[in-house]
């Protein structure tokens, strides 16, 4: 049998060692070396939004040259437009941020 090796026959998880950590067994990590993730919720929300955003303001503005008797008056569908174009500017920058997080740090020296 493959428990006749060991005294109590339980295995060889069953030795009673201890699983507290002795005191300064290991050394502590200060919080500037910690990682913290970033998250890419907000750079995904920012570039939905701007797509729609987009997306209302060109088809405001195609109804508003075609039909000039609608609702929505011309300016407002530019308006959405360009809201909608700064607010992929702001996605972009946000995602290069996020991309810039995941990429590993590694010294490039030149010389």
């Amino acid at each position: 049998m493959w428990l006749q090796g060991f005294r109590s026959g339980a295995g060889k998880y069953a030795s009673g060692a201890t699983t507290q950590p002795e005191p300064r067994k290991y050394r502590p990590i200060s919080k500037a070396s910690q990682y913290v993730p970033v998250s890419r919720g907000p750079a995904t929300w920012t570039t939905v939004v701007a797509l729609a955003l987009v997306n209302v303001g060109a088809a405001t503005t195609i109804v508003a040259i075609t039909r000039p008797d609608t609702f929505w008056p011309l300016w407002l569908g530019l308006a959405l437009t360009a809201v909608g174009v700064l607010a992929l500017a702001v996605a972009v920058r946000l995602w290069q941020h996020h991309l810039r997080q995941l990429r590993p740090k590694t010294e490039v020296r030149r010389g």
